[in-house]
């Protein structure tokens, strides 16, 4: 027979359950940095500088602003267009204002992260000199919450100036070298006194002449001086200069040049910018004269064009006659355009008409020359005559024509040659150094086939930016401005991997039939013929930004290529800005010994481990590194890691033992003793002991470094777990909760983020009830409660059934009364019957309290010697009274107690059970503590496979077989909530799979909840969502086999 063990344990706790203990909640930290500090950012570059703050929920928005020194930097707005559309930026002439009326829109995670851009000042004239300065941040949040931050940056003039020299070419008849000099001055640097100055070695000649381009060039002696009186930003040219030989002078040896670009810096004058820079050239030993030209060409529906370049080492005049195809040398607006790089090129062209009767030689002097003097009634050929074409110099001509006619009357049909015939000879000097060598001829033919050439009517520049889950209308319009149609065209539109169309959305304009989609594309379209004209075509669709988006600007192209196209066509550009910005987020779930899947609480047996799932997102759009999460293990006295600034105490009634991690490759997991540790991290609560990681397993805390290189993408999220144990000998019914820290960086992004820490989860210990035992074991009985809280009073319902023997006597005890809420919602009580006491017993037995005289007690009895058959059951009803609830609106209190109920029989059989319960005193209360005002909303899955050939129905915690290959699987969750009432209804429903040898994870989008499966191996569903507010889970697993 069981010893009944009378005792009386009655505790009233008021204890906090949420981290709302303090009088006000605000923003938790403020930080600005330079990323790269203290590396310099060159003058006039873009640099950023980085806004992190993180928030409480009571904070709904903020302002900061940004203070600069104006005279060395000033704010850059182009970074403005890849904010998000939740921030309004405004600046003056020291300072730059965001405001963010509504933090929630930007991001839910509680945390952000976003670039301000800026720039040194410029021009300046002193390169390599340290610029400091100072950054000010404050924010100010809705309740008034001031923080400030600052930050230094460093700028520099750094002299980026770039140079080239080479020899260009070689006259022999008259022994001239020529060298060409190039520069760019690509930053601030403004160069005052700009000069180059020419080194020869050996001394063997004498520096004639010198030619530029942008710019004109004063010579003396060795000294080259452009006439400017300084270099800006941006300047730049190419310029020649020929070194003068005697005849017959240095054969064999072979001349360098060194050419020195000088300038003030620092107000020092004649400073080296740039060089020396050599260049050389061998004079051949053998003196010789040579004549030869290269020739290239290329043609359109609208011009024919050639270019000559002289590759010998002689001057050269030029003769090319034009035989021209079936086709009408245009008079208007010009018949032909000279380019040339010899400055002053004298030239002159002759047309002949369809008679062979020539012109006048009309001239083209010089670098883009025009004549528009071809004979109106058509043109047979024409002579373009070149006098004096240096070595290493050239000259091309663009001649325009169209099909409105030709010398036989209709223009001919394709292909369109225009032949030449290219004379050259020397040109010797007056008194060359050795004779001439021989000319010669060259007959290039210039070949047009008529072919589409698609042009974009508009191309497309989005405002503003978009977000992940965004949906971005594109449109492509385009015509043929060619002289062929398209046949067999294909268009891609080349959208990134990360944006996704929505093919159902597609509308065609224009075209005769429709254009098709190219299966499993994203997207590309098998165009129907286009035909040649001023008609344009219109494809308009959808698409939605997905996971993987990178915040910034972005573009792409569109490309025609295939059919009768020859290259593929450049069409229609996009440009548009995904919205920049880091934002973390971390959820915390755990799982008990008597929990089948992870959820927001859980129980569990004393001595069984606890299982922990932590999911880290990255919610933003910029990739993110540097992951740490760190878990303070639950134990008595624990703090939150994020504090206001505070931290909060987490309710914790018993210490947990830490198990080992699991090896991941991805983290390595580090232990220490400390409790609550200090992260270390910006923006953490107060207070925190110092302390440290080892590898060694401890109950303080457990710390997951990432590898350096995992990098978690935007959208993306990684899923891991690990183990605790709560201890032999826990007591019944006390309750462990927890949070985790999350933490990283964006080292690529320049992005500093400030940390978030998830809701709190609880494990609760429940101790089994030990079966009867001896005389027990035939004595059955069946507690059956219903209870309901009104004005502050507590009603229990309870049927008792026991036997088969008749009951001698039942005991009801109170053995165990808590009421919990916030620390703010305390209210004094001085009434010793609202310390979980009982009163108002009925029941058709003569239940009494125990003393009898006393209205309340917390102890019930009924007897009867003769006995009395409990079979059928006995109803009982009985009150408690509450302490009064807090008059604070937002104010509720948990209700925890445990009734011990004890049965006698007419053998003397006495045998009892403890049943504990909670409640909830306050609707509020009731809804954030599970939801659907205490009435059954139960979670219910079916999920169901579809696969090519048939479908499959998987239980939670089940596993199916699938093939690898390249069609889709689909998911149908069937989620549903029972009984289904309007509070009792689904919601939140999230679909994750995780490739387990990756640990990659990726969202689903319904309803289809597509996924292809091209890699062998094990992969995880997680199916999520809520019942009323009671979060609902299920877990299949996939066999890919190889």
């Amino acid at each position: 027979m069981k010893q009944l063990h009378k005792y009386f344990n009655l505790i009233l706790i008021i204890a906090a359950l949420a981290f709302g203990s303090h009088a006000k909640a605000q923003v938790n930290g403020f930080t600005i940095t330079d990323p790269t500090f203290p590396v310099a950012h060159n003058l006039g570059s873009t640099f950023p500088i980085n806004v992190s703050f993180n928030w409480t929920p009571s904070t709904t928005s903020a302002t900061v602003v940004l203070n600069y020194n104006a005279a060395l930097v000033s704010y850059d707005a182009s970074c403005t267009a890849s904010l998000p559309g939740c921030m309004v930026v405004t600046s003056s002439g020291s300072s730059v204002t965001v405001t963010i009326s509504n933090l929630s829109s930007c991001t839910n995670t509680g945390a952000i992260s976003f670039n301000l851009c800026f720039r040194f000042n410029c021009p300046d004239s002193c390169t390599g000199v340290n610029k400091p300065t100072l950054f000010t941040g404050t924010l100010t949040d809705n309740l008034s919450t001031t923080q400030t931050a600052s930050c230094n940056s460093n700028g520099i003039l750094n002299n980026n100036v770039s140079m080239s020299h080479i020899f260009w070419a070689f006259n022999q008849l008259t022994a001239e070298i020529t060298y060409r000099v190039c520069f760019s001055n690509p930053d601030c640097f403004k160069i005052k006194n700009p000069s180059f100055t020419i080194a020869l070695s050996p001394a063997l000649g004498t520096i004639t002449s010198v030619t530029g381009g942008a710019y004109t060039y004063t010579l003396s002696g060795t000294t080259i001086t452009p006439n400017v009186p300084a270099f800006n930003q941006w300047a730049g040219d190419c310029f020649y200069y020929v070194v003068k030989l005697p005849c017959n002078t240095g054969l064999g040896q072979t001349l360098t040049s060194n050419v020195t670009f000088k300038g003030t810096n620092c107000n020092i004058p004649n400073s080296t910018i740039k060089g020396p820079l050599a260049a050389s050239f061998t004079i051949p030993a053998v003196p010789a004269a040579t004549s030869s030209i290269s020739v290239s060409s290329t043609s359109t529906s609208t011009y024919f064009y050639y270019n000559i370049t002289n590759t010998g080492n002689s001057a050269l005049n030029l003769t090319a006659t034009n035989f021209l195809p079936l086709v009408h040398l245009k008079n208007s607006p010009n018949s032909v355009l000279q380019n040339t790089s010899q400055a002053g090129l004298s030239c002159g062209i002759k047309y002949y008409n369809c008679s062979l009767t020539p012109t006048a030689t009309f001239p083209l002097v010089g670098n883009g020359a025009t004549d528009n003097n071809a004979p109106a009634t058509n043109t047979n050929k024409f002579d373009h005559t070149i006098n004096n074409l240096l070595p290493g110099q050239s000259v091309s001509l663009y001649l325009y024509y169209d099909l409105t006619s030709s010398c036989s009357g209709p223009a001919g049909n394709p292909p369109y040659r225009d032949s030449l015939a290219i004379t050259y000879n020397c040109v010797a000097p007056p008194t060359p150094c050795i004779p001439c060598g021989p000319g010669g001829q060259q007959n290039p033919v210039i070949i047009y086939n008529p072919q589409p050439y698609m042009n974009c009517v508009a191309h497309q520049y989005i405002p503003g930016c978009k977000n992940l889950g965004d949906t971005i209308d594109l449109c492509y319009e385009f015509r043929n401005n060619g002289d062929a149609p398209l046949i067999g065209g294909m268009y891609n539109i080349q959208l990134p991997t990360w944006l996704q169309a929505v093919t159902s959305s597609v509308v065609y304009t224009g075209f005769s039939p429709n254009p098709t989609i190219v299966p499993a594309s994203n997207i590309k379209f098998n165009l129907p013929n286009i035909p040649a004209g001023s008609a344009s075509y219109k494809i308009c669709f959808k698409a939605v930004v997905m996971p993987g988006a990178v915040g910034g600007p972005n573009a792409f192209w569109s490309v025609m290529s295939g059919g009768n196209l020859i290259n593929p066509q450049y069409v229609c550009y996009t440009s548009f800005n995904i919205c920049a910005f880091a934002a973390i987020g971390i959820d915390k779930k755990v799982k008990g010994s008597l929990n089948g899947s992870f959820a927001n609480s859980g129980t569990g047996n004393p001595n069984t481990a606890v299982d922990w799932e932590i999911t880290v997102r990255n919610t933003g759009t910029i990739a993110v590194d540097n992951l740490v999460v760190i878990d303070r293990i639950p134990a008595i006295g624990n703090l939150t890691i994020l504090g206001s600034p505070s931290s909060a105490p987490v309710s914790n009634q018993f210490n947990m033992q830490m198990l080992t991690a699991p090896t991941n490759i991805n983290y390595t997991a580090t232990y220490t003793t400390t409790q609550n540790i200090c992260t270390t991290w910006p923006a953490t609560g107060t207070p925190c002991n110092t302390g440290s990681w080892t590898g060694v397993v401890s109950n303080g805390g457990v710390k997951f470094t990432f590898n350096p290189t995992f990098t978690l993408a935007p959208g993306g999220i990684y899923t891991f777990t690990f183990q605790t144990k709560i201890p032999a000998g826990t007591a019944n019914g006390l309750v462990d909760c927890n949070t985790v820290g999350f933490n990283a960086k964006s080292t690529t992004g320049g992005y500093t983020i400030n940390p978030v820490e998830s809701n709190p989860v609880c494990i609760e210990v429940v101790v089994p009830e030990v079966p009867p035992g001896g005389c027990c074991k035939d004595l059955l009985k069946k507690i059956a409660t219903t209870q309901s809280v009104n004005n502050d009073v507590l009603t229990v319902n309870a049927t008792l059934t026991a036997g088969p023997t008749k009951l001698t006597k039942v005991t009801v005890s109170l053995v165990n009364f808590e009421v919990k809420h916030p620390r703010d919602c305390d209210v004094c009580v001085k009434d010793p019957k609202f310390f979980g006491n009982i009163t108002n017993p009925t029941s058709p037995l003569p239940f009494g309290t125990i003393p009898p005289s006393v209205p309340f007690s917390h102890l019930l009895q009924w007897k009867d010697s003769l006995g009395y058959s409990f079979a059928n059951g006995v109803p009982l009803n009985f009150t408690i009274p509450l302490p009064p609830r807090s008059p604070i609106a937002c104010c509720c209190d948990t209700i925890e107690y445990c009734i011990r109920y004890t049965f006698t029989d007419t053998a003397c059989v006495m045998c009892d059970t403890t049943i504990c319960y909670k409640t909830y005193n306050g609707k509020d209360c009731k809804e954030t503590g599970g939801g659907n005002n205490g009435e059954p909303c139960n979670c219910a899955w079916d999920p169901v496979f579809h696969y090519e050939g048939g479908q499959k129905a998987v239980a939670c915690g089940g596993s199916i077989t699938l093939m690898k290959g390249n069609i889709p699987v689909s998911l149908n969750p069937n989620f549903q909530c029972t009984p289904a009432s309007a509070t009792c209804a689904p919601s939140g429903l999230t679909v994750t799979i995780t490739n387990n040898i990756t640990g990659v994870t990726s969202i689903l989008t319904g309803p289809g909840y597509n996924y292809t499966f091209l890699q062998s191996g094990t992969y995880t569903y997680n199916l999520s969502g809520s019942c009323g507010g009671k979060p609902c889970n299920c877990q299949l697993t996939v066999i890919v086999p190889q």
